[in-house]
């Protein structure tokens, strides 16, 4: 019987065959029920029942194994009837989760990174990092300042734009501090792989460099350069974009792009992949704070682009004359960006009351009041609590201004005020 399978104590059958029916001796009850005899047949894992007990258990089924004269091995050469069903199972029983469904390790380390990432005291981003040796993770770090500084979301400003210096720059990247940690304990780091989901500078890819780290699976959000990804790849180390499918924030807008092979070794991305999709846009936070009278900013419906505003008290607004009215919100908003102040579209087409437009900077502190106008013929009464305008945020990168000798030429060239007609 080269298919039978015994028992360590009994040496009693267990099952014959690829079809894994239990043996008419092996003194125990049928399977519970067909439906687990046909899952585990199709898996290729026996079934079988110990004298004496009620439950099944599993065991592998197939054929035979043979040694390297090509004879059936010997009948201690089996596997251990008591183990459970091995990784050729590809479903779990009573309606459990496929194999196919488990998340790789990178899909594990990957979303490890993201929640590490929300521990970032960062006001540009949030940035996380795992460094993983032998399918374990040994480090972790996030974005942030070195110990004793304050922290930016604390202070609720960069430390760069409180000193007044763009090139002071007391923040450690993930990457960094990952690493630090792993310097303080004493781990060695070689052959590892870091995860992180931010582009890589080049700092930090000299450090990963150095550290002789083996593997580097990086989700790029494209707020900097490829350079640490190229010099990464120059020295050897293996990069890899996440997702592996190819879903990583494009740099361009929020249309899929086709990239040809050429172009995605160029930048650093997977070839062959499918056209790119930009990610989900970063959450940014604006604070504020309201009087007794005020309402927060709110959306009218989960697809407008602005947040409503709403006064604070009754005014009238008399034909062709302006009026300022209070919101009772006073706002921080995030550095690198600015809060418009607009009109209402509702207002403006059918009361004639327009909006003037405003901007609120970073770095002011002040109540916002809003200038109402009435290009109507007739008298507006604001009632307390009814919206007057809208905030839309926008970015406001660094700009440097940069004198020139003469700027380049185009079609246009100095034409303006209806120079290209009106149709």
């Amino acid at each position: 019987m080269p298919n039978t399978r015994f028992t360590d104590k009994t040496r009693r059958p267990l099952n014959t065959g690829a079809g894994c029916a239990p043996s008419a001796d092996a003194g125990g009850p049928p399977p519970p029920d067909a439906r687990r005899e046909s899952l585990l047949g199709a898996a290729g894992v026996g079934f079988f029942a110990r004298p004496g007990r009620a439950e099944g258990m599993f065991c592998r089924a197939g054929p035979p194994r043979v040694n390297g004269a090509g004879r059936p091995a010997a009948a201690g050469a089996f596997p251990h009837p008591a183990r459970t069903v091995s990784g050729r199972a590809k479903r779990v029983l009573d309606g459990g989760l496929s194999m196919d469904q488990r998340p790789t390790f990178d899909q594990t380390y990957m979303d490890v990174v993201d929640v590490i990432a929300r521990r970032s005291t960062c006001l540009r981003k949030k940035v996380g990092a795992v460094i993983v040796v032998d399918r374990r993770i040994i480090s972790h770090g996030y974005n942030g300042v070195v110990s004793g500084e304050a922290h930016c979301c604390d202070t609720g400003k960069c430390l760069k734009d409180l000193a007044g210096r763009e090139d002071y720059k007391p923040c450690v990247h993930a990457e960094q501090n990952a690493i630090c940690v792993c310097a303080k304990r004493g781990l060695a780091v070689r052959g590892g792989t870091l995860y992180v989901n931010a582009d890589i500078c080049l700092t930090c890819a000299k450090l990963i460099v150095s550290c002789e780290l083996a593997r580097v699976v990086v989700r790029r959000d494209f707020k900097g350069t490829a350079e640490g990804i190229e010099f990464l790849r120059r020295h050897g180390i293996a990069v890899e974009l996440w997702p592996a499918g190819g879903e990583a924030a494009a740099p361009d807008a929020g249309q899929p792009v086709e990239t040809s092979a050429a172009e995605a070794r160029a930048g650093g991305l997977p070839a062959g992949d499918a056209p790119l999709r930009r990610a989900e846009p970063e959450t940014l936070t604006v604070r504020y704070t309201l009087s007794e009278a005020g309402k927060p900013p709110f959306k009218a419906t989960p697809g407008s682009a602005g947040w409503d505003i709403c006064a604070t008290e009754a005014v009238t607004v008399h034909p062709g004359a302006g009026v300022t009215v209070d919101t009772g919100l006073t706002v921080e908003v995030p550095p690198g960006c600015v809060l418009d102040v607009r009109p209402r579209s509702g207002l403006a087409f059918k009361q004639d009351i327009l909006a003037f437009p405003g901007t609120i900077d970073s770095d002011y502190r002040g109540v916002v009041r809003v200038r109402l106008w009435n290009l109507g013929s007739e008298p507006y009464r604001v009632r307390p609590g009814e919206r007057v305008a809208q905030f839309v945020l926008l970015p406001a990168p660094p700009v440097r201004w940069e004198k020139a000798a003469a700027l380049s030429d185009t079609a246009r060239g100095e034409g303006g005020f209806g120079s290209t007609g009106k149709s």
